[in-house]
Formats: structure tokens, C-alpha cells, sequence
């Protein structure tokens, strides 16, 4: 069975945030109720489930804004409990929800058109049920009461098995397989019972064993052994929730489906009827003989093997679960959780919250995290409730407060996991989960990270916003990132060989990266300016100066780097401390100056360190546990985020630091400073966002989105959650721009036309981008006194000049163009410039602005070919520029730029046109050497020898020839311009290549090859043979190797007969005559042996092949031809073949010749030999060496009989060829031939090969 899942949580984890905020939205009372004591959420139809006192039991589906309780699209009240609605739990496989009550009654809901109605009841009265829940495929239901009794039901509404537990019972839950149920008991127990009911084991929970005294004192878990000892003992901590985490299924119910009837086993009757039959007395469904309570065997399900509730269930579900993250959650009542992989992790990770009762634990969709509700036994009533996060692996990220609220029973997330809802008092509260995520936003490029499904693998996605292109980087262990301007940093871990360091890279908009420094430091916090950058973490900080390339000029301008290196607070901290000890501090947060930055550590104190070598120039002391600390543009306040979600402002005066303003009553989770004025602060408040100008607050903007920039009065959102939730497919529609209050009135005004209110309120309120736009609004009126005195206030020296330019000109007309050509509204200007009949200006407007496409289209026939030429000119240098060679070089051809051309033909490898241009060129023209050194670099020898010949650089073109392997050509060229011998330049060269290795001797083979000077390749190709033959290279490579050389050799042959007419008998041996006097001795050795290595080893790869093949005959054969190349191959291999393959043949006579060889050999040990001599002795004592019967052939010349093994005929001595493709001698006289290299065999078993067995050439098969 496969099911779907919803994947519909966004793509974060503790991995890749640092914290963790959470608020509340809203609050909606539940009328008719005093108090709620459950809540659930369906992922799949967001319907949100709420129970509660007097029966109260209400179905709610909220919009997305959290508007209130108009936004409620559906709010159905359930009628069908009388009393306290407890448990609530939803089947989203089948969109059913199972409810009961304090009174025992348990009903089944279905849905119809977003209605929900009664399908099935049960009332046992008996007991309070404690837990209920639905496997993962959705077909079974777990109930579990109070006093021990559990019934497992289907579907449809029948029972399986029920039981009674000798244990008071708390809470229950299925297994991720569906094979085994978890139940948690009064007395702090966990016991495990498989499908049917049979008991399996009791949980090891170490939670309650490991506490210590002291705190089991506080939470009330001891009491005393009797009223006249002083001895104690553990009280039991009852269970209240079991959860395994299991990822959202998707529901199978669509949306248009109808109510469906039970298909229920007894028989079809109505809704209403089958309703009250089910879970009806256990004994009702059970034959006679069986007793009473215990399940029925022959309806039973077979026995599952046993295996842990963690494994794959049958369901197939589609996402990969990390094995050793753990998935089981039991929470204990007085502040304890026990988190496990499974139920046999002898390893559990303990989470303890002091003083806490824990009234309900949930997963998150994605289980990266746990939400635990309830309240402090040591606070006041109202200030008692609080929601802890904690993450799978038990760290806790995030504690809130849940003010105004007594009780807190119950907690649900979403979806999505952005957005909660809570049960407290009688009110269903909602709230949104802030996640601090790892990201970045940089020059327009927004950068976001999530964790891949390769566990440790993250991708790091560059959304560049302009041009809407995402560039994915991928790193292992990511751990933090730190951003200014147009860079970022990235830390990642390494592990390598027990040791942990942490390396980080300097990276721009796209990733690329442009520095990189590996240092030991945590990377708790990172930050950077525009030239250094620091990382912290505990005690220590590492401050890196990296390099930009782009920039470097400049920064050796401003700054002189100082000491790379890692520091430690303790080491530069011995002056008195205030308002903290001298314990080990951790730093927390850290902000970036100009020259020096500050550190702030959890326990409030504040360093101020010089960037340029570490030292602690001031000590200070703030708020503790700090989130983040961040400086205004002129680093002279500081504003810092709480973990309580306080923001709170600092100024730095006099060597000391003030709080400015506290921001209490504000539940603030991300803030930002104005770029340009130092007293104005962007803030996000729950779902809106607030600017602190000064002492006062702007009017707040609905968003929620997190900020990116505050720069020109205008605050740049980015919807985080949107990008991750689709990592792969970002859209630019998730930023947005919002406009502060006095930009809107500004706007508002100057669109009034208001321009001296407008002015006034600019001057109230100055900033520069304010005095920007009214300039640009007078100028458009063409009020030239408010535009200038707004440069004035600029201090825009070139707006002031074009204000004076702007009085001079008579013409409205032409004033009116001016200004739109200053604004950048070129289009306009032009038309009114050529409306006018000044197209000169349009002209000189463009040029201005470097726009010459523009240029050529408003030049004319009758203009100076000097603006043309220059127009075009510039309009390729852009091409080029954007690497669109091809069309800059046909731009170029128009504007006669020969140079620029020759360079575009070259980087568009246009050479054809390239190799036309240069014979279009007069003798001795400049550029010809620079379009020969082009050709030369691609290759093309003969086009780059006639551009140097042409400009009459003949060495250059010789050395071209050399340099490319065309030997021929250079010979030529040398011989034509009594130039040096090339034959003494090539034999230099091929000294150098040859060398220790047979790659480099390769290499001189080919180039003597090149060169057409075959015997010296065929003479280095034996050499590289012999060499490999030491080194006891496979046979099969010493082949080819041979076969090469000497198919050099045949191709030399082929080149000395090349273009002579077909010779006479006289004539080919006068020729050869001639040709043996031309070689040496050596050279005649080499032509004459040249495929003996290579018949060598052709032969003894076909004896083995013979062998192998359970043919000794055939081997035999072989290895008596092997005995003629004893000068090539290893004697022993030679003669051992023999005898092995005598001896099975039962040749005993031949045996004894090879085993007399090998007794004697030089090449093996004394050991060897006397080994030899005992086996001889053995073997022939038993086996005498006479020659056995063998049959007779007739020699081909003579018809003289020879024995079957002979290679020679006695009579007439005539040596055998030996065939090639058997190795055996050829005795027919009408036989096949090689064409490439004569080599024979017999004419039936050549048709088995495709190629030629020695030298593999095809020629003589075509």
C-alpha cells in the first residue's frame, strides 16, 4: 500500500535556524465552556478541532490573516457529549475524527461539504477513556481507558481484540508500522503490546531513574517512608503523552466525496443503527467457547515477526527518515522528556524543564521539533503558562510566555509549521512561529539554506532578484553565514581524522567563491564590513582579513590589514570587570563598525575589540541572553533582541553605554537600522511591521515578512517561508517594497502639487531621498529655484551646476528635455529634442550616456563619417564587451576597425573568414604575425605558415612547423631559406621528450612518427617493449606494443615504394639491394626481427588459451614454436608450458627434454633446480621418458612422413609457417594471408575472426 505525503511544512530544521520566536495573533472564545481541554489541526483540510468542558465540542477552519472571528470560514458546534470532551483525534487517510468524553461515550464523525455529522458511537460508561489514535494507513483505531481496558477496532466500526491491562492507564499511541501499541501508565511506565494484543515488553525509561534528588524534591516526586524515618522514596510520575513521529499523510477523500456508509461486517444497516453496534460489549463479537474479554484467535490477524516500531511500515511512505534521529516522545507530568529512536535505544536523550507540569507534547510536520505546553508551579497564576520548543535532539530554542491565561492544555501546529493554536481557559488562541532563519539578502541577491535529503548536505540557494536566476551552491555541514552589502561569508564543518575545523568562504552575489580561511573557532556568530570579518564562538573569535580582488586597489587605499588570527576573551581581558564575574562566558551576538566591533556574551557584558589586532578596547555591560545586537549607520547606538523577544536601544556616550529605550510591551523578532539616518529603526511585531523615527512611531504596516534593507526611506521585505517551501522554483513576488510614513506624505503631497508644504514638511523632516524627490517634482515643474535649493541641501554639486545650465536656455521646449534627459527619461527628451528639430542634441545626449545604438539610429546620410565610424565602433566594443563576437565582429567590418575585427573573428573561432581577411592583406601588413600566432595556437599549421611567410617572418614560421609536428613542412621551409637542419632540431627535441617514463618515450614515438621518420619511432617503440617486458607487463599490452612497432616498420616500407610505377622482378631486388646498403646493421637487425616480439607473444597468449581450454595437444604445439623466441620470452614460462602440456599428452619424451632445460636454467635459484630434479626423478621413475606413439603427417614439399609435433621435415628441412590463428606449423599449401602483416593461416579457422589474430587489421576481411 502507498500513500501520498503532504510535504506542506516549509524546509527548515535546527540546522538552519538560530532560534526560535512564537506570538500570539488572536484569540476566539468558545461560548457555552468554562474551560477547553483538547485541540488538534488536520494538515490536510486545516480544520481545527477544540473540546472542552459541558460537552463542548466545536469544528473551526480560520483564513490565513488571522483577522478574528469573521475570518472564520467554518464554525460548526458538535452536539452529541455531555460531558468534558477529552481526547480528539483525527483520521486524515479518511477524514474521520474520533472524540470522547469524561463519561466513556466515543463518537466518529465523517464530513460532507465542509459539515461534519455523527457516524458511530460507543458508550462503555465504565471508564474515562485516556488515549485514542489511528494507525498510519488509517484503518484501525487504538482506545485506551483509564481502568486498563483497550479495544482495537477497524474502520467500519469492528472490533478486533480487546484486553484488560492489570495497569491503570494514561495514554496510547500505534507504532510507525501499525504492527505494535505503546501504553503508558499512572505508574510512569511504558509497555509495549503487538497487533494482537500480546504483551512484548516493558520500555527501559531512564528519565525518572536518573533524576536527582534535588530535583524530584521540587517536583513533589517523593514522599517519606513512614512518619518515623527520615528515609524517602520516588513517588511514580504518571505518563501524559506518548507520540512517534510520523510524517503528514496525505488524505485519500477528496474533496467532492460524499458520506460514505460503514461497510460494516454484521450487516447494511442505516448510519444511526450500525452506529450504536460499534465497540459494543466485548463478549457480543466472540463465539461462545472463548472467553469473555480475550480476543478471538481464528479471526485474529497472523503473528507479525518482531521488529523494531521504527522500521518502514507497510504503508510506502515517500520520505527519507534519518536513522539516527530520534522519532519517539514520552513526556512525563512533572517536567521530564525522554526522547528515543526506538523503543530499544539504550541511549535517550533527557530534556528537564524545573518546576514545570507538562500538560501536552506534540511533534512538528517535519519532526525537527517538539512543543511542550504547560505551566510553572513557582509563578504567579497568570503568568504561569509557558510553550517550550525543543528539537529532536533535546535542545531547547525556544520558551514563551503565555500571559493573562491560567490553564494551557493543549497545542496543535500547522501545515506549514509557521502557525500554532493553543487551548487555554476557554479561549482557542492562535499564534505564528518565527523561525530565525539562516539566511541573507546582498546587493539584490536573496540567499536562503535548507537541508537536502542527503543527511549533512545543504543547498545554499543565490536568488538574484533583477535578473530572477538562481544559483545553487551545495556544502556539507553547514553551520552559519554572515552578510554586508555585496558579500557573504559561509561556514561549513570538516572532520578529518578526529579533528573539527570550520572552513569559510568568501562568496558575491551568484556564490562564486572569492577568499577562503579555515579556522578552529565555533562558528556561533559570524559578521564582516567591507574588508574584514570575524567568527566567534564560546570564548574565542577569529578575526580574518580576506582580500576582493575587484576592490583590492581601494582597500590597500583605506586599509592596512592587520593580525589574522584567533583571539581569546580571557587572555585580552585582565583589567577589573563590572557588573559581571570572572566565570567562562560564552559571546552570543556580534555587530561590525568601521574599525573595530563589538561582542556581546550571554551573561550582558560587552566588548568593544579592534578589528586590526584583536585587543578589547572597552568593556561594557547590557541586557543578558541576547539574541542579536546590530549598530546604526554612524555606530552610535546599538539595538539588541532579547530571547524574550525585548528589543532595546543603547547609546554610546562618553566611554560608557545607556539604555535608550526598552521596547516591553512590543513582541519584536526582527529589526533593522536605516542605512542613511542614524534615529531611524524598521522593526517586524507579530504580523506588522513599525518604524522608530526619533522618540516616535510610524503608523505600523501589515507584513510579515522578514527584512532585507532599509535604504532611501523605503524597507525591503523578503517572504522567507514562500522561497522555502518551493526551494527550486523562487518567485520575485515574494519581495516587497514598503514606503515609510513620511516618503507616503511626501508623495501625497507632491502629488497635490503642494510643493512649498511639501518643502516645509522636508525641512522638518530632512532626509536625502525626501529632498530627492522634490527636486525631481520641481524640475518637472520646472521650478529651477526649489530643484537647486534641494541640491543645495544634497550637496549634489552636479544637480546644482545642471540647475544653472537650466536658466540659460530660452526655449520651454528645450528646458523640458533637459529635464527629462537629467531624470533618465531619455525616450521623452528625444522626442521633444526631434519635435523641435534639434536632433543634435538628441544626439549629444545619447553620446552622453554612452547609448550609440541610439546614435546610429538618429544619424543620417548627410553626417561627419567620424560620428559614424566612432558610433560604431562603440556599438561593437559593447558586443564584445557582452561576448557577442560574431556580431561585434560584423559592427567592426562596418566601422573599418581592422584590429578589433581580427580579435572578434578570433574569441567567434570564425577562422575561415579569419584565413580570407589575411590573404586580403598587402605583404609585410602588421597584423599578419598576429593572425599567424592565432592560427598557430589553434592548430592550423598551414594557414598560420602563409601569414608569416607573407609577412616574412620565416623563423617564426619554421618554429610554427616544429612546435605543431609538421616536420615535413618545416624541412621544406629550411631547405627553400638555407635555414638550420631540422633533422638535428627534431633529434634535440625527442631527447627531451624521452625520458624515465614510457608516457614521455610515447610521446617521441609520435613525434618522430609526425615527422615521418618511422624507424626511429619503430626503434623507440621496441625499446618502450623491452622495458615494459622487465617490468613484467601483461602479455596482451606487450603485444600491442610489438604490433605497433612493427607496423611502423610496414608503414615504412609502404612510404619508400609510395608513387613508384609497379617495378619488375630485377627491379624489387635492385631496390631492396639498394635499400639495405642505405640502413645500418642495426637498422637491417630491426626490419628483419620486426614481428618476432610480437609473434612471441601472440604464441604464448594462444598455448595458454589452448590450455585453458582443455586442448594440452594444441598447447603442446605452441609451446614448441615458443622454444624458437627464447631471446624474448622468460625461458621457464616457455619450457613449463611445454612440460605441462607433454605430460598431459602423455608425450614423456618431450616432458623429459623441458624438464632437463629448467633443471639447468640460469634465471631460477638453486631451489628451483633441485625442486626440478626431484620432481624429474619422481616423475619419470613412474613414467620412463621414451617417446610414445604419435601419428604421422606428410611434409607439403617433400611428402616425406614427420612426426605430429615436428616444426622442421627431416627430410628436406623445410621450416614450417606457423599458423596464427592456432599456433600450430601450417602443412596445407593453400592457405589465408595477411595483407598488412603476411602472416598465415588455415583457411577454416581464419572464418571464426573478424580482424587479422596478430596484428588485428580487417584489410584482408573487407
Amino acid at each position: 500500500m502507498r500513500i501520498d505525503l503532504l510535504n506542506a511544512m516549509v524546509n527548515y530544521n535546527e540546522k538552519t535556524i538560530t532560534s526560535m520566536g512564537m506570538h500570539l495573533v488572536r484569540k476566539i472564545g468558545v461560548p457555552g465552556t468554562s474551560e477547553l481541554f483538547c485541540i488538534e489541526w488536520n494538515h490536510n483540510t486545516d480544520f481545527i478541532v477544540v473540546g472542552g468542558a459541558m460537552g463542548t465540542l466545536k469544528i473551526i477552519k480560520i483564513e490565513d490573516n488571522f483577522k478574528g472571528v469573521n475570518s472564520l470560514s467554518v464554525n460548526q458546534a458538535l452536539e452529541g457529549h455531555s460531558s468534558s470532551v477529552m481526547c480528539a483525534s483525527w483520521n486524515e487517510i479518511y477524514q474521520k475524527l474520533t472524540t470522547s468524553d469524561a463519561a466513556g461515550l466515543i463518537i466518529v464523525w465523517g464530513q460532507h461539504n465542509d459539515s461534519w455529522f455523527e457516524e458511530m458511537i460507543n458508550n462503555r460508561n465504565k471508564s474515562i477513556v485516556v488515549g485514542m489514535g489511528w494507525n498510519c494507513e488509517g484503518n484501525k483505531i487504538a482506545i485506551a481507558y483509564a481502568d486498563g481496558q483497550v479495544i482495537v477496532g477497524t474502520l467500519e466500526g469492528n472490533r478486533i481484540w480487546n484486553k484488560d491491562l492489570p495497569n491503570v492507564l494514561c495514554a496510547c499511541e500505534w507504532a510507525p508500522d501499525g504492527n505494535s501499541i505503546f501504553f503508558g501508565t499512572q505508574e510512569g511506565e511504558l509497555h509495549v503490546y503487538d497487533g494482537q494484543g500480546n504483551f512484548v515488553q516493558k520500555v527501559h525509561l531512564i528519565g525518572m531513574d536518573s533524576m536527582e534528588l534535588r530535583t524530584a524534591l521540587e517536583s513533589e516526586l517523593v514522599i517519606p517512608k513512614n512518619e518515623d524515618s527520615n528515609e524517602i522514596k520516588r513517588k511514580p510520575d504518571p505518563i501524559i503523552c506518548i507520540r512517534w513521529y510520523i510524517p503528514p499523510m496525505r488524505s485519500k477523500v477528496k474533496k467532492t466525496d460524499g458520506p460514505k456508509a460503514p461497510n460494516n461486517a454484521i450487516n447494511n444497516e442505516p448510519f444511526t443503527k450500525a452506529a450504536t453496534r460499534m465497540f459494543s460489549d466485548p463478549t457480543t463479537f466472540h463465539p461462545s467457547n472463548n472467553v469473555p474479554g480475550e480476543p478471538d484467535d481464528s479471526v485474529a490477524a497472523p503473528r507479525i515477526s518482531r521488529m523494531t516500531a521504527s522500521d518502514p511500515p507497510p504503508t510506502e511512505m515517500m520520505q527519507q527518515i534519518i536513522p539516527d534521529k530520534p522519532r519517539l516522545l514520552i513526556a512525563f507530568t512533572h517536567g521530564v522528556i525522554q526522547l528515543m529512536r526506538n523503543e530499544l535505544d539504550t541511549s535517550p536523550i533527557i530534556v528537564r524543564f524545573p518546576k514545570y507540569k507538562i500538560t501536552c507534547a506534540r511533534w512538528s510536520p517535519n519532526g525537527a521539533f517538539v512543543a511542550v505546553t504547560g505551566y510553572k508551579t513557582d509563578e504567579p497564576p497568570l503568568e504561569q503558562c509557558f510553550i517550550h520548543v525543543i528539537t529532536a535532539y533535546g535542545q531547547i530554542i525556544s520558551n514563551s510566555r503565555i500571559r493573562d491565561t491560567t490553564t494551557l492544555t493543549g497545542f496543535a501546529w500547522d501545515k506549514t509549521g509557521l502557525k500554532f493554536s493553543i487551548s487555554a481557559d476557554a479561549f482557542c488562541c492562535f499564534g505564528c512561529i518565527r523561525p530565525q532563519y539562516k539566511w541573507g539578502y546582498i546587493g539584490h541577491t536573496v540567499i536562503y539554506i535548507y537541508e537536502k535529503e542527503e543527511k549533512n548536505t545543504f543547498a545554499v540557494n543565490f536568488y538574484e532578484t533583477k535578473l530572477e536566476e538562481l544559483f545553487v551552491k551545495t556544502i556539507n555541514r553547514f553551520q552559519n553565514i554572515g552578510c554586508h552589502e555585496n558579500y557573504c561569508i559561509l561556514v561549513n564543518e570538516q572532520v578529518e581524522e578526529e579533528k573539527r575545523t570550520y572552513f569559510a568562504q568568501l562568496c558575491n552575489g551568484i556564490g562564486t567563491a572569492l577568499d577562503f580561511k579555515h579556522t578552529e573557532v565555533e562558528p556561533r556568530c559570524v559578521a564582516l564590513n567591507g574588508y574584514a570579518a570575524v567568527i566567534a564562538g564560546g570564548q574565542q573569535y577569529f578575526i580574518w582579513h580576506f582580500v576582493l580582488p575587484k576592490y583590492n586597489s581601494v582597500q590597500t587605499g583605506i586599509h592596512v590589514p592587520g593580525k589574522e588570527g584567533v583571539y581569546n576573551l580571557e587572555e585580552n581581558n585582565s583589567g577589573p570587570r563590572r557588573g559581571y564575574g570572572r566565570t567562562a562566558d560564552s559571546i552570543c551576538a556580534l555587530s561590525m563598525a568601521d574599525k573595530y566591533f563589538y561582542a556581546a556574551c550571554d551573561s550582558g557584558a560587552l566588548y568593544k575589540i579592534e578589528l586590526n589586532d584583536g585587543n578589547i578596547l572597552q568593556r561594557l555591560s547590557i541586557a543578558p541572553n541576547l539574541d542579536s545586537i546590530k549598530l546604526n549607520c554612524t555606530f552610535t547606538r546599538l539595538a539588541t533582541l532579547d530571547k524574550n523577544l525585548v528589543l532595546t536601544i543603547y547609546d554610546f556616550k562618553d566611554n560608557s553605554v545607556v539604555e535608550w529605550k526598552k521596547l516591553e510591551q512590543r513582541e519584536v523578532w526582527n529589526y533593522i537600522w536605516d542605512a542613511e539616518k542614524e534615529d531611524m529603526l524598521a522593526m517586524n511585531e507579530k504580523v506588522k511591521m513599525v518604524v522608530l523615527k526619533g522618540n516616535s512611531f510610524e503608523e505600523p504596516v501589515n507584513t510579515s515578512g522578514y527584512l532585507c534593507s532599509f535604504k532611501g526611506l523605503i524597507v525591503k521585505t523578503v517572504a522567507i517561508e514562500k522561497f522555502l517551501l518551493r526551494p527550486e522554483a523562487p518567485d520575485k513576488k515574494h519581495l516587497h517594497d514598503i514606503e515609510t510614513k513620511a516618503l507616503r506624505d511626501v508623495k501625497l503631497l507632491l502629488e497635490r502639487m503642494k510643493i512649498d508644504e511639501a518643502t516645509e514638511f522636508i525641512e522638518k523632516n530632512p532626509h536625502p531621498r525626501l529632498w530627492r524627490l522634490l527636486a525631481e517634482v520641481a524640475l518637472n515643474k520646472l521650478d529651477v529655484a526649489t530643484a537647486e535649493h534641494a541640491y543645495v541641501k544634497l550637496r549634489d554639486y552636479s544637480g546644482i551646476t545642471f540647475c544653472k545650465k537650466l536658466l540659460n536656455i530660452q526655449n520651454g521646449e528645450i528646458q523640458r528635455a533637459e529635464v527629462f534627459s537629467h531624470l533618465s527619461k531619455f525616450d521623452k527628451a528625444e522626442k521633444i529634442f526631434l519635435q523641435n528639430d534639434r536632433r543634435d542634441l538628441a544626439i549629444a545626449m545619447y553620446t552622453k550616456i554612452n547609448d550609440w545604438k541610439h546614435v546610429l539610429q538618429l544619424l543620417t546620410a548627410d553626417d561627419d563619417d567620424s560620428v559614424r565610424q566612432t558610433a560604431l565602433k562603440n556599438v561593437g566594443d559593447s558586443l564584445y564587451d557582452h561576448m557577442k563576437y560574431q556580431e561585434a565582429a560584423m559592427v567592426y567590418k562596418q566601422a573599418d576597425c581592422l584590429e578589433q575585427r581580427i580579435n572578434s573573428l578570433i574569441k567567434s573561432n570564425l577562422f575561415g573568414e579569419l584565413e580570407e581577411l589575411a590573404r586580403n592583406l598587402p605583404d609585410n601588413h602588421r597584423l599578419l604575425e598576429k593572425i599567424g600566432d592565432a592560427f598557430t595556437s589553434r592548430g592550423l599549421c598551414d594557414q598560420a605558415v602563409e601569414c608569416y611567410m607573407k609577412c616574412g617572418l620565416v623563423k617564426k614560421a619554421l618554429a610554427a612547423c616544429i612546435e605543431l609536428n609538421f616536420w615535413e613542412r618545416a624541412n621544406a621551409i629550411a631547405k627553400s631559406n638555407n635555414l638550420a637542419d631540422v633533422d638535428v632540431m627534431l633529434s634535440k627535441y625527442a631527447e627531451e621528450l624521452i625520458g624515465p617514463s614510457n608516457e614521455r618515450s610515447m610521446s617521441a614515438l609520435q613525434l618522430y612518427r609526425r615527422a615521418g621518420r618511422l624507424m626511429d619511432a619503430a626503434k623507440i617503440c621496441f625499446e618502450i617493449a623491452k622495458d615494459e617486458t622487465i617490468r613484467m607487463a601483461p602479455y596482451t599490452r606487450l603485444k600491442r606494443i610489438y604490433v605497433m612497432g612493427a607496423l611502423l616498420i610496414e608503414e615504412m616500407h609502404v612510404q619508400r615504394n609510395k608513387g613508384r610505377e609497379k617495378p619488375s622482378a630485377a627491379r624489387v631486388l635492385e631496390d631492396t639491394l639498394n635499400e639495405e646498403m642505405e640502413v645500418s646493421i642495426e637498422e637491417s637487425r630491426v626490419i628483419e626481427n620486426a614481428w618476432r616480439g610480437a609473434e612471441a607473444f601472440h604464441l604464448i597468449c594462444v598455448a595458454h588459451q589452448h590450455f585453458y581450454e582443455e586442448r594440452p595437444s594444441d598447447a603442446l604445439r605452441t609451446a614448441i614454436i615458443l622454444t624458437e623466441y627464447e631471446d624474448i620470452l622468460d625461458v621457464n614460462e616457455i619450457y613449463s608450458m611445454m612440460a605441462l602440456a607433454a605430460a598431459n599428452v602423455r608425450q614423456f619424451s618431450l616432458c623429459s627434454k623441458a624438464m632437463m632445460k629448467l633443471e639447468v636454467c640460469e634465471m631460477s635459484t638453486e631451489d628451483e633446480k633441485e625442486m626440478m630434479r626431484d620432481l624429474s626423478l619422481e616423475m619419470f621413475n613412474m613414467f620412463p621418458p621414451t617417446e610414445s606413439q604419435v601419428s604421422k603427417l606428410q611434409c607439403p614439399s617433400c611428402e616425406a612422413y614427420i612426426k605430429e609435433y615436428d616444426t622442421t621435415c627431416g627430410s628436406c628441412f623445410t621450416k614450417f609457417p606457423v599458423c596464427i590463428a592456432t599456433g600450430r606449423p601450417l602443412l596445407e599449401l593453400q592457405f589465408w594471408i595477411c595483407l598488412t602483416c603476411k602472416h598465415r593461416a588455415y583457411q577454416k579457422e581464419i572464418t571464426k575472426f573478424r580482424t587479422c589474430p596478430l596484428c588485428h587489421s580487417s584489410t584482408s576481411f573487407l
